[in-house]
């Protein structure tokens, strides 16, 4: 007996964002974020190589989990402003939300406009019931959008900041 997955990645539309599927022409994108010292605060920087395996990685929680990462972009546009996702990561204890722009998209509330609708699709569309994120404790933008979107302190890794969402019930 031959099973199949079914596979169903969404399109989030907020007031100024598209969130959807990855594509190989976002790659360039995603590697200019991490493989410069904006990749940093993730283990980075990361080679080309390590990049691409990092964005199928997310691309390929879809796939075996049922969410994973969504490129942004400009509502009506097809540029590459980001990666924001629900994905848990080879090694990581439990899944996590976060977000990675481009330098270009920074300080526009694009981080949490993208993250509080990935947010809200992962409490509607999983059984999820936890979320964490793992910041680096210098990156003030990212410990602040945590903070906006109700993530709470929570004890983590060694040299993070890690904060907790939890479903509302």
């Amino acid at each position: 007996m031959t099973q199949s997955t079914v596979l169903h990645i969404p399109t989030i539309t907020t007031d100024r964002l598209t969130l959807d599927a990855p594509t190989v022409e976002d790659f360039e994108g995603y590697a200019s974020i991490v493989t410069g010292s904006r990749g940093v605060g993730i283990g980075g920087p990361l080679s080309r190589k390590e990049a691409w395996l990092d964005f199928s990685q997310m691309t390929a929680g879809w796939v075996l989990r049922g969410y994973g990462a969504l490129s942004i972009r400009r509502r009506g546009e097809r540029d590459y402003l980001g990666t924001v996702l629900v994905h848990h990561e080879f090694g990581d204890p439990e899944p996590e939300l976060g977000a990675l722009l481009t330098e270009e998209a920074e300080g526009q509330g694009i981080a949490m406009e993208a993250g509080a609708a990935m947010l809200e699709w992962a409490w509607q569309a999983t059984k999820l019931r936890t979320l964490v994120s793992y910041m680096d404790p210098e990156n003030h933008r990212a410990l602040r959008v945590a903070q906006r979107l109700g993530g709470t302190p929570t004890d983590g890794p060694a040299g993070v900041v890690t904060r907790r969402y939890r479903r509302p019930d």
